[in-house]
């Protein structure tokens, strides 16, 4: 499916194509001729977002939304604003998570419910849960565990490799 002639309406017929295959928990949309910025791609992600709740009636749809962008400005100073950095791709993509997906990782239980009978076990378990630290953040401190341990130059010449690739390849076919 090409997602540039209407980028708006060919990722919200996307996102109906992959609704209803319970199977596709993920999915990656990809907009390679988005010449505009960073920050000008997450607007449109935002308004996809939205577009795609109000059709529904509803705040979200079957799908998280998450922008990545080739230029995305990010910072090393902390796991949060490392994300940014970690979801540079050699075109602006935006990745379908499904939610089905993130509450399953998220909970140990189906729906994060448990019988609570007062032991000192289900006590145990109300603190653990109290103390949980969402699923975004555990993602973003262990995402910046991995950069630190490997090496924020290496995983840069990694992504700079990756962006050569792709200039090479689009140059073969006239595209920028």
């Amino acid at each position: 499916m090409i997602l540039d002639e209407d980028p708006l309406a060919a990722a919200l017929a996307a996102v109906d194509e992959f609704e209803p295959l319970a199977r596709v928990a993920v999915a990656i949309l990809i907009f390679p001729r988005h010449t505009a910025g960073a920050d000008d791609f997450e607007r449109f992600v935002g308004e996809l977002r939205d577009a795609d709740g109000k059709r529904r009636a509803r705040k979200h749809g079957p799908f998280a939304f998450a922008p990545f962008h080739p230029d995305a400005p990010w910072g090393s100073e902390s796991p949060e604003r490392l994300v940014m950095f970690l979801r540079r791709s050699p075109d602006p993509s935006v990745q379908l998570v499904r939610f089905s997906a993130l509450d399953a990782v998220r909970s140990p239980a189906p729906g994060g419910k448990f019988l609570f009978d007062g032991s000192a076990a289900g006590m145990a378990e109300l603190e653990r849960r109290a103390q949980a630290v969402p699923i975004s953040e555990k993602i973003a401190r262990d995402n910046f565990a991995t950069v630190e341990k490997n090496g924020i130059e290496k995983i840069q010449a990694v992504l700079r490799d990756i962006k050569e690739d792709r200039a090479r390849t689009y140059a073969r076919f006239g595209l920028k």
